[in-house]
């Protein structure tokens, strides 16, 4: 069985890391920080997590942790696989 993932169905970034996440800043060329910091290790600075709003890809200089999506960032967040 063939299944075709439709990623127009993902939800926007923006709004996604904003419910995941709070608030967003320092939008810059399409890139934000959460003012949380990185959600995958704690952070002083809280500047070394970034997302980009159009694409929902994001990455942490500090830890490594980076995706090209919003699913990428719920695999990895959640622990979760979406095996077919």
């Amino acid at each position: 069985m063939t299944t075709c993932f439709d990623p127009s169905a993902l939800p926007v970034p923006r709004l996604f890391y904003e419910r995941e996440l709070g608030e967003l800043r320092r939008p810059s060329r399409g890139w934000a920080q959460p003012k949380a910091g990185c959600p995958f290790h704690p952070s002083e600075s809280k500047t070394s997590f970034s997302i980009h709003l159009d694409s929902g890809g994001f990455y942490c200089h500090g830890c490594g942790a980076k995706g090209g999506d919003v699913l990428d960032f719920l695999k990895l967040r959640y622990h979760a696989d979406f095996r077919t």
